[in-house]
């Protein structure tokens, strides 16, 4: 008996290793689009891997990181070695009186330790927000140790005005998968479009969120336009990782309202404005939790009275690939979007691209043509297959994008919002115009321009 137990098994393995020796073929032949191992996690040894980027006394993965209010305050974050306790960020604005402004905040410091790594276990995350920084103003700053000596180069940034004629942020969908192709389109973004106030991720920044190697790599890719405009990172699946070892990372390395100066292992939600527009991220993968957040946040912002409310969140309120079909959030949700006039949700997750129409929880238009838009990204090299759904007027695959929102004023303050899709050679794909009226998106003026028509022949109602 003892012998077939065992006979069994190894037939088993046998059986388990020919699927995945099948799944690899599968994946380098490009039927998916991008090159992944599907080996079991007990074949990896993370344990010995040296450090890919060493930490040293000076700062490195140096980010500014959105804080609650982008037209006065700043957050800044930097790695240093473990043998660098301490750190402050210098600031001053880039006019002539500049220097007599100087502000200098000292930073939060906690140790951080991979104990996947050989080489270079602990290092040091440092964080300083800045307050009372003028809006629509460019500073000069630099973040390190005053007691080492030891300081970053100087970055500068600039704070949008509180509500400015014209204000752009850019949206990109998961950069789990092809960290070199994602630094060359943000290079590309970042010439195409200098002025725009922050750039924000839709989460699965990293494939696996446990392993610090990922972040780090992450980082040189990406850090040096993330040190001169602001960062919203959203937190996906992946970014959690094994454990809770990705979301201490996460928030060690992006400060976000809520988890600075104080160490966290979980997700956590946070709120801030920009250029007059509220913005809600939901990190928690709760639907329920998520929705009784929301209703709090957006509550609180309907008595502010901004111009246009966006939340931003991983997964998708509705789901474009073809195996997930997960409609909570769509009943919890949709109802709170359409109580407090909610314009935009942007998601990951899918690995495909898909815009909805405008529409409410019942998945129609309102008389006024108002509503919600739904947006899904993607910004890696994976690209999945996706399934038609009916509130959809733009949806295609096997395309990276990155998405421009600008909001503008016209003379009377009368606010409208332009959202436009683009691909990765700077292609318009897909645009949608907003008006407003009061508090809410009502008027949608829908101008299709995509280059990916043929896959649009979606019947709407």
């Amino acid at each position: 008996m003892l012998g077939r137990c065992r006979r069994s098994k190894r037939v088993k393995r046998a059986l388990v290793l020919f699927v995945i020796a099948a799944l690899n073929v599968v994946a380098y032949s490009g039927v998916y689009n991008y090159p992944i191992r599907f080996w079991p996690k007990w074949n990896y040894s993370p344990s010995s891997q040296e450090a890919l980027h060493e930490s040293g006394r000076e700062p490195d993965n140096l980010v500014l990181v959105a804080a609650r209010d982008m037209s006065t305050m700043m957050t800044v974050s930097w790695r240093t070695s473990e043998d660098v306790s301490d750190g402050v960020v210098q600031c001053f604005p880039a006019d002539a009186n500049g220097l007599a402004e100087t502000i200098e905040e000292p930073a939060c410091s906690k140790l951080l330790f991979c104990d996947e790594l050989k080489t270079d276990k602990t290092v040091y995350c440092h964080s300083a927000t800045l307050a009372n920084l003028r809006p629509g103003t460019t500073y000069w700053y630099r973040a390190g140790s005053p007691t080492e000596n030891a300081w970053s180069e100087y970055r500068s940034f600039k704070t949008p005005e509180a509500k400015p004629d014209s204000f752009s942020f850019v949206f990109f969908g998961d950069t789990q998968v092809g960290f070199d192709a994602f630094s060359e389109l943000l290079a590309d973004v970042d010439e195409r479009h200098p002025d725009v106030a922050f750039y924000m991720i839709g989460g699965d920044l990293v494939d696996r969120g446990e392993f610090r190697n990922l972040w780090d790599e992450f980082m040189t890719g990406s850090g040096f336009f993330f040190s001169r405009t602001p960062f919203a990172p959203v937190m996906g699946n992946h970014d959690f990782g094994k454990g809770d070892v990705g979301a201490r990372l996460f928030n060690s390395y992006f400060p976000i309202p809520g988890s600075a100066c104080r160490p966290t292992e979980r997700a956590v939600n946070y709120s801030y404005q920009a250029g007059g527009v509220f913005f809600a991220v939901v990190n928690d993968p709760g639907a329920e939790s998520g929705a009784e957040w929301l209703e709090g946040e957006l509550a609180a912002a309907e008595e502010i009275g901004y111009d246009f409310k966006v939340v931003a969140n991983h997964y998708p309120i509705f789901n474009v690939k073809p195996s997930r079909d997960d409609r909570t959030r769509q009943e919890l949700w949709m109802p709170i979007f359409d109580k407090y006039g909610v314009g935009l949700v942007l998601s990951g997750h899918d690995h495909s691209y898909m815009r909805s129409r405008p529409i409410h929880a019942d998945r129609r238009m309102g008389g006024d043509d108002s509503g919600t838009v739904y947006v899904v990204a993607n910004a890696s090299t994976k690209h999945n297959d996706f399934k038609r759904i009916d509130v959809a007027e733009a949806q295609f695959t096997d395309q990276s994008t990155y998405q421009v929102v600008t909001v503008t004023r016209d003379k009377d303050g009368k606010a409208s919002l332009h959202y436009a899709a683009y691909d990765e050679n700077g292609t318009l794909v897909d645009e949608i115009r907003f008006g407003e009226r009061g508090k809410r998106f009502l008027r949608a003026e829908s101008e299709q321009r995509n280059a990916f028509a043929d896959m649009l022949a979606i019947t709407l109602p």
